[in-house]
């Protein structure tokens, strides 16, 4: 979604001088598709998935790729560099599985691959119990009281710790879970205010906004990731809790309801990484809630030319923002195996030891 200038203002403090081109969402206005709605209003759900499903959303990007190929705005070979994170990190994924010839360096942020979590038995999205297992239980047993026939009240709970776990405050999660535990708790309730406060952490409101038929695009691109497993999402104990799932099952309940009928299909995403010939860079924090430090290597282990980096930091990646700014310049200006990049490699503030010393060419 491009539609203000913060996303420049974001891209141009994460890129630091480097030119860029963002591609919009199709589903986001001015490329709304009327025909993904029914006479009656109501979703048409398989022409939503077609319309605003990933595989167009790639060809999109390709299409702004040939463009510019024939405006002159690449280099001869008409290659070019991409960069995404979190759920754009998939994307990326899938544009190098489909026109990965055209790619010479990606970048994969905070990201994983729900087929990866597929093969290696786990879930996309970190169970919260490996990030913060006292916030887990108390969830856990908090849902265990609600009403059956209402996820709402659980859900707006998870939706504000989610978004807290997103800046790694595992501190501000515990108060926030321990104002609806402990009535005695004021000093935790006041944090539980002032965080609900913020309109981006109030799930009520943002399930609202999701719901109007110009963010139908973002419910598609949530279901094309989590829809295979909150179809197998039942937490038995708080180890099974994922409040990424908590709150989207929430969301996605027309979704999913849908695809009970056999209105639609769950999503499969199945990439073949290895044929993929270009530079890869793959970044992971250990104090990561949405995707797991193991996922980060499963990922870098998939491309034939990919190195990964590993930070003390949580999914937005705000601790080092100067030092994370350089490190991308240096990839995307000089290359995976450049002494610019093992520079940034050897820092102390980057963990993955293997990739640490290494003699690169000049």
């Amino acid at each position: 979604m491009i539609n203000s200038s913060e996303d420049f203002e974001y891209f141009d403090a994460d890129l630091g001088g480097l030119s860029y081109v963002l591609i919009g969402n199709r589903g986001v206005s001015p490329t709304l598709f009327p025909e993904v709605f029914n006479k009656d209003g109501s979703v048409n759900y398989p022409l939503a998935l077609k319309l605003y499903g990933s595989n167009q959303q790639i060809d999109d990007i390709e299409a702004v790729r040939r463009d510019m190929q024939s405006k002159g705005l690449l280099p001869q070979d008409g290659k070019i560099m991409v960069y995404g994170g979190s759920g754009g990190g998939v994307l990326v994924q899938q544009y190098l599985d489909k026109y990965g010839e055209h790619v010479s360096r990606a970048l994969i942020a905070s990201s994983g691959g729900p087929d990866l979590a597929r093969k290696h038995n786990v879930t996309f999205m970190k169970n919260t119990y490996d990030s913060n297992p006292s916030v887990a239980e108390s969830y856990f047993a908090l849902s265990q009281v609600k009403d059956d026939d209402d996820d709402s009240d659980t859900a707006s709970l998870a939706f504000m710790l989610f978004k807290v776990g997103l800046e790694g405050d595992t501190e501000l999660q515990k108060k926030i879970v321990s104002s609806k535990t402990d009535m005695l708790a004021l000093g935790d309730k006041l944090a539980y205010l002032k965080t609900w406060l913020v309109p981006s952490n109030n799930f009520p409101l943002i399930h609202l906004l999701l719901d109007a038929p110009c963010e139908l695009e973002v419910k598609v691109r949530i279901y094309e990731l989590m829809g295979e497993d909150l179809e197998n999402y039942h937490p038995a104990s708080s180890r099974d809790i994922c409040l990424g799932y908590e709150w989207s099952k929430v969301l996605l309940a027309d979704f999913m309801k849908a695809h009970e009928d056999g209105i639609i299909p769950i999503t499969q995403i199945n990439l073949n990484r290895s044929r993929y010939r270009g530079e890869v860079m793959v970044w992971s924090g250990t104090a990561d809630q949405d995707f797991a430090e193991e996922m980060g290597h499963w990922l870098s282990d998939s491309y034939p030319h990919s190195r990964l980096a590993v930070f003390d930091d949580a999914h937005r990646r705000q601790k080092y923002p100067d030092y994370y700014r350089e490190f991308r310049r240096a990839f995307f200006t000089f290359g995976l195996n450049s002494p610019d990049v093992q520079y940034y490699f050897n820092d102390a503030r980057q963990l993955n030891v293997v990739q640490k010393n290494l003699t690169v060419r000049n």
